[in-house]
């Protein structure tokens, strides 16, 4: 529950960073940042 739990988190963070930076520099290549 704990490991599932943090896996969630880290999914979603690494989700909300890559929004973040891929809309803030260039909408085209928001999946090309990693």
């Amino acid at each position: 529950k704990t490991l599932l739990t943090f896996a969630a988190a880290l999914r979603e963070a690494m989700f909300i960073e890559r929004m973040g930076l891929g809309t803030a520099e260039d909408e085209p290549g928001v999946g090309q940042k990693r």
